[in-house]
């Protein structure tokens, strides 16, 4: 009896350790990560719903346009609750975009266009990533397919490193070429959602 008991308690303990679908079909749109890393070392590609893929949204009233890394910093700094920064060309950044906005949610429109950190090495400062999330709310998106998120090299995040206080919100774009110990394309100690 005792036998009988014990194997069909290993048979429930393997079973409930199993998913029930493979594991591309277990994560849904929406799905929120938290508190680790997303993609060890190798960089992860999210690419554009079919949807979003097309011909560039017209630009809203009250959206910021960019064309420098200089321009898409100081529209990071002082843009307002609920706007949006559209890129109109490909930015290579010398150093890391930092979002500190408390209590601010906005979006970067790549608009088929690169954000490239351009680093062949690591950066030993830890100033490496293309993008750190550290306070606010940063809405990813690519209106017009083919834009992407690459070039950035660090210890934790090479394309993304999401702060304590930080959410970033994946709805289109590509980030794709970005290199890290821990995380590749993304390293979340936030909130991420894809």
């Amino acid at each position: 009896m005792k036998k009988i008991l014990n194997v069909l308690m290993s048979i429930v303990l393997v079973v409930g350790f199993c998913p029930i679908a493979p594991a591309s079909a277990m994560a849904q749109e929406g799905d929120t990560a938290t508190q680790g890393m997303l993609a060890a070392a190798n960089p992860i590609a999210l690419m554009a719903p079919p949807s979003a893929v097309g011909e560039l949204a017209a630009q809203a009233e009250g959206d910021i346009s960019v064309d420098s890394e200089q321009a898409l910093q100081e529209a990071i700094g002082s843009v307002t609750d609920g706007q949006t920064i559209v890129l109109n060309a490909d930015i290579t950044t010398g150093g890391t975009l930092k979002v500190v906005r408390p209590g601010v949610s906005f979006t970067i429109d790549l608009a088929g266009h690169t954000i490239n950190r351009n680093l062949a090495e690591q950066d030993d400062d830890n100033n490496g990533h293309v993008f750190d999330v550290n306070q606010g709310t940063l809405t990813l998106r690519d209106s017009a397919g083919g834009g992407k998120i690459t070039g950035g090299y660090d210890e934790n995040g090479g394309g993304f490193v999401i702060g304590g206080e930080g959410h970033l919100i994946v709805e289109s774009g590509t980030i794709t070429g970005n290199q890290a110990y821990n995380g590749g394309g993304i390293f979340v100690y936030g909130t991420l959602t894809m």
